[in-house]
């Protein structure tokens, strides 16, 4: 079970400074209600970890991708949170649902995090 998020609905990324203290590196975005959340990057660690019964020193994976589908799945509490690519428009290619997908691939490779490839 998760929550879905069209990646429209991406306000904001926080890129915390590593080694930084009260900074926290964070994807937000709103919900159907334009409330604000956030998917903080550090607690999705923590989640993977518990999940797989590991120690988090040095892992840096937030959850998972899929780029054929178009999604990234991150372990945040509760219940996971997808983002996923929808077509926007019927004339939408296939290679521009990819770029945005890339965007988000990148962020997370600079904030220092990684995804499972599950393609």
């Amino acid at each position: 079970m998760y929550i879905t998020v069209p990646d429209d609905r991406i306000v904001a990324a926080n890129r915390a400074r590593p080694g930084a203290e009260n900074e926290e590196a964070s994807i937000l975005y709103r919900d159907e209600q334009g409330e604000l959340h956030k998917i903080d990057l550090a607690v999705c660690v923590v989640n993977y970890c518990k999940e797989r019964g590991i120690d988090p020193a040095g892992v840096t994976c937030v959850g998972e991708r899929d780029c054929i589908e178009g999604y990234f799945e991150f372990w945040t509490s509760g219940m996971k949170t997808r983002i996923v690519f929808p077509k926007r428009y019927f004339w939408e290619s296939k290679r521009h649902r990819y770029q945005r997908f890339r965007s988000i691939q990148r962020l997370l490779n600079e904030m220092g995090y990684g995804t499972l490839d599950l393609t």
